[in-house]
């Protein structure tokens, strides 16, 4: 184990002088600035005339399908010989793991990928850049004070620090989606640029899985790992990745005592271990456990390891896997595919602190960092500090909170997890774009908080993969029951259509899904206008010649009385209105029984779901969400030809038959 060799590895420093940095670094000058590298960091230059850039780390560009940095290095110089939002619009569909640095005569600036994985610390005293905090401070010879309290991190957070501080005096970290001027220190906001263009979740996971299949091509030629869990984001992945699963390692790793049976281990990871065991036993994918013998970190050799991600990083993520990492895939090529960030797409803080529609405020943000500093007046300042350049609040029709989660928590605190993770490996997360990050948060926000995209995600690439519940030892087969799911009539019939009451030529969009013995269906618009609507129409032919009974059990996952008088759902039998009621006053089931005289052998029954008005764009389509859980065909003697419901707030209409 060489420290020069592991110390700051895959690094880089930016400086006005020439420097001496331990360890083989290579480097050149250009244009008044010092480039350094560690030798295991990629980077490429091009210059033409005044402009230059320089780009650092790994790049996806999915659209020219190449992973050539110098490829990538001249594309960016092009962009820039026309102006500097050309090059954002390019770098915001580029996936991986990069800075890019771009210059003229009269200025230089640096940013970094869309969630900062490569992270940039930088100076405000002399304006150098680095990529490790302690790297910067020592080639600042700056003062090594420990500036900030002790207890922001045992007691507050240990993700991260306040504000974008590292514990060194004068030295900051830089947040994604900003740039940093190398001459001034100025700090722009380059993204968002633009709105949110609300998508269906349909849409928004179509878009996403053709964006992943092209970058599948460009990772050919890598030895790919997967580290593969119970959870949700790692089985992500993992759909994503089924065109190259032949080709992918997968590994999970558990906790051991080598030195007593009888440790029982950690129960979330036993959950995980269970899990996958039987999902690679039944779909034969190439994995391999990973014990965590913790019976050997006490020794030498960990001990001396653990001071080398000391200087590496002041924030401390996981040791032991990071030498579990280090023992087990130094030797070997292998890009590390990362689970990490789908959570920019749920909608975590809202959810997390139930925020509900609140605006941020100061006190808000503090609650998001640590609800234990709300008291804490030297971190209201340091926010307020924070906000005067990085404020999430007022961008275009950004939901701040979403934001502040991205650019706070995971541009500080992932950066560093891979610092950690770099001595092994370099690490690649399939869906680090700003264009896939618009696409995650471009879905309702009910459909965030709940993760029904990633769920849509497994459904469209790798459906089987959902037979396993998240994060439980459960399958389909314990929430499977045929005298439940298999009572009455097939649905599969079931034709839909949508439209506009009003206007004949409208094209309303619609979901309509079918699952044999029952059915969905809601208007896939977020501002359903007055008159549109979606419509469900089953046929039911008989040979039953005695009196009968229709029995449909409907159901709206919704209620709030206070959005009522905005959509509502109405049956009719044989084109006669039946019943209709309010979408927002009953979410339990509604059982309704249609009698059915002797003569009658065609039966036809339509649902339809309409707007009553002009809706606000609330994601009500979808909340107005319409479930015939089943239809059933029974032999009855009529007491009487009356409709029956059990909501009470039907309203039924008389003289049916």
């Amino acid at each position: 184990m060489d420290t020069l060799d592991l110390k700051y590895i895959r690094g880089y420093a930016i400086t006005r002088e020439p420097l001496v940095i331990d360890g083989n670094w290579v480097g050149f000058n250009k244009f008044d600035y010092y480039f350094y590298f560690h030798p295991q960091t990629k980077w490429a230059y091009k210059e033409a005339g005044d402009l230059w850039v320089c780009i650092i780390g790994r790049a996806l560009d999915v659209n020219n399908s190449t992973d050539d940095l110098k490829r990538i290095s001249q594309i960016l110089l092009e962009k820039y010989k026309k102006n500097l939002n050309d090059i954002f619009d390019y770098t915001d569909e580029l996936i991986g793991r990069y800075i890019v640095v771009v210059g003229d005569k009269r200025k230089a600036i640096i940013y970094n990928d869309a969630i900062g994985m490569k992270a940039i610390f930088y100076n405000s005293a002399n304006g150098y850049i680095a990529s490790h905090a302690k790297l910067l401070s020592e080639i600042s010879n700056s003062d090594n004070t420990y500036t900030v309290e002790a207890k922001w991190l045992r007691e507050y957070s240990a993700y991260h620090l306040p504000g974008n501080l590292t514990i060194y005096k004068n030295i900051f970290q830089l947040i994604p989606n900003h740039y940093i001027n190398l001459s001034s220190l100025e700090i722009t906001r380059y993204f968002p640029r633009e709105n949110l263009v609300q998508l269906s979740v349909n849409e928004a996971a179509s878009e996403i899985i053709k964006i992943i299949n092209k970058q599948l091509d460009l990772l050919n030629n890598k030895k790919i790992i997967l580290s593969l869990s119970g959870g949700m984001d790692s089985r992500t992945s993992l759909a994503l990745l089924k065109n190259k699963v032949s080709d992918l390692t997968l590994f999970t790793y558990f906790l051991r005592d080598s030195q007593d049976s009888s440790y029982k281990g950690n129960s979330i990871l036993n959950t995980d271990e269970a899990i996958v065991k039987d999902m690679i036993n039944n779909l034969h994918l190439n994995h391999k456990f990973i014990p965590i013998d913790i019976s050997k970190f006490d020794s030498i050799d960990f001990n001396y390891f653990k001071n080398i991600l000391k200087q590496n990083t002041y924030l401390s993520h996981n040791y032991k896997l990071a030498k579990l990492y280090y023992d087990y895939f130094k030797d070997e090529d292998v890009l590390h595919i990362r689970s990490n960030s789908y959570e920019v797409g749920r909608a975590i803080l809202r959810k997390a602190y139930n925020f509900g529609k609140k605006e941020m405020t100061i006190e808000n943000q503090i609650t998001c960092y640590s609800p234990k500093a709300i008291n804490d007046d030297t971190i209201k300042d340091i926010v307020k500090d924070y906000n005067i350049s990085f404020d999430p609040r007022g961008h275009y029709n950004y939901d701040p909170y979403d934001l502040q989660h991205w650019e706070w928590r995971l541009g500080l605190w992932h950066s560093h997890v891979l610092i950690e993770s770099d001595l092994a490996f370099d690490t690649h997360i399939l869906i680090n774009s700003h264009k896939i990050y618009k696409l995650l948060l471009s879905v309702p926000l009910s459909d965030r908080k709940k993760g029904t995209l990633f769920r849509k995600l497994i459904e469209l690439n790798w459906p089987v993969l959902l037979f396993w519940d998240i994060n439980n030892r459960n399958t389909l087969l314990d929430r499977y029951d045929s005298q439940i799911v298999d009572y009455g009539l097939n649905l599969q019939d079931i034709i839909f259509k949508s439209g506009n009451m009003d206007d004949p030529e409208s094209n309303v969009p619609y979901f309509g899904n079918l699952y044999v013995k029952s059915a969905k269906m809601y208007i896939d618009k977020s501002d359903p206008q007055k008159g549109d609507y979606v419509e469900a129409t089953k046929q039911i032919n008989t040979k039953l010649t005695e009196e009968k009974e229709v029995v449909v059990n409907l159901r709206v996952p919704f209620e709030a009385k206070h959005l009522s008088n905005r959509l509502k759902y109405q049956v009719f039998c044989n084109n006669k209105l039946i019943l209709e009621e309010d979408v927002a006053f009953w979410q339990e089931t509604n059982e309704i029984i249609i009698p059915v005289t002797s003569d009658i052998h065609e039966i036809k029954l339509s649902f339809k779901v309409i707007a009553i008005k002009d809706c606000e764009p609330w994601s009500l389509g979808k909340a107005a969400t319409l479930i015939i859980e089943r239809i059933i065909l029974r032999k009855q003697s009529l007491k009487s030809r009356q409709v029956q419901a059990s909501s009470p707030f039907s309203k039924i209409f008389k003289n049916y038959v």
